[in-house]
């Protein structure tokens, strides 16, 4: 991901750029339950690096994929691959395959 990351970044012009981990790492962690996925994420600390990276200069933020999120009777999960064969589940999302990209500066 970090030659990827490069090219954006040279393509784009951008100062520079993060390899976001930290939503990847909680999905791995924490399984499929949203509520607790979102209990255990920190979101704020994500919006931090982007603000002080977007303080620098331009920034290209990256993820090396999206989420799926599915639904059942007893509730959302949120994954990145398939389901156990056990879940009878519903795709509600399904944007597992898509790399989000964002580009992030300071506002003047």
């Amino acid at each position: 991901m970090r030659d990827v990351l490069r090219v954006f970044m040279e393509a784009l012009g951008a100062e520079n750029g993060s390899l976001v981990r930290e939503v990847d790492r909680k999905v791995h962690e924490y399984g499929f339950d949203l509520k607790e996925f979102f209990d255990n994420v920190n979101i704020e600390k994500v919006i931090s690096k982007c603000e002080t990276y977007a303080n620098r200069g331009s920034t290209l933020v990256v993820s090396d994929h999206g989420y799926d999120v599915f639904y059942d009777s007893h509730g959302l999960y949120v994954s990145h691959g398939p389901i156990p064969a056990h879940r009878i589940c519903q795709t509600a999302l399904n944007f597992s395959k898509i790399a989000p990209i964002m580009v992030v500066f300071k506002r003047w």
